[in-house]
């Protein structure tokens, strides 16, 4: 179970943080200023092996100044918010082949993009459960889960 540190409603749009320290898992917060991790030896599934404000490099390859996906297939790709820094259901629509079963959405290092409740509803409305956290901490968590049925957007910016 998964409890939030705070929820703000702005604009009828839903801003969640969470804290790490309630998920128990050792994670950086978002006073750390980078995420390097190594897999373990032999892994084959996909990884986030660096990330810091505006970079991050998942699998050897490297984005830079572009918000992150990655699909079903584990592979990432540039992704954008249609709406600016609010994440909606339809930006992640082409995540949602092959019936995943968890979303991380990753709002920023400063948890600036918001999640709208449409976005909630659709993913509830298909069983697909949403983890909403700060970068930092989305990209811990992505990198712990088991990779089937994991699908993950990154705001890698504010």
């Amino acid at each position: 179970m998964i409890r939030f540190k705070s929820v703000r409603l702005v604009g009828g749009i839903a801003r969640v943080t969470l804290a790490a320290a309630i998920l128990g898992l050792g994670l950086h917060g978002c006073s750390s200023n980078e995420v390097n991790y190594t897999p373990p030896a032999g892994s084959s599934d996909t990884a986030i092996t660096h990330f810091s404000f505006a970079k991050m490099v998942v699998d050897g390859k490297e984005f830079r100044d572009v918000d992150v996906a990655i699909g079903p297939d584990g592979n990432a790709r540039p992704w954008r918010m249609l709406l600016g820094h609010i994440v909606d259901a339809g930006d992640v629509e082409s995540l949602l082949t092959g019936a995943p079963h968890t979303l991380i959405i990753g709002i920023g290092v400063s948890s600036q993009a918001s999640v709208t409740p449409a976005l909630s509803k659709a993913m509830r409305d298909r069983g697909i459960a949403v983890q909403i956290l700060d970068t930092m901490d989305a990209v811990n968590l992505f990198n712990r889960l088991p990779k089937q049925g994991l699908v993950a957007v990154f705001h890698t910016g504010c």
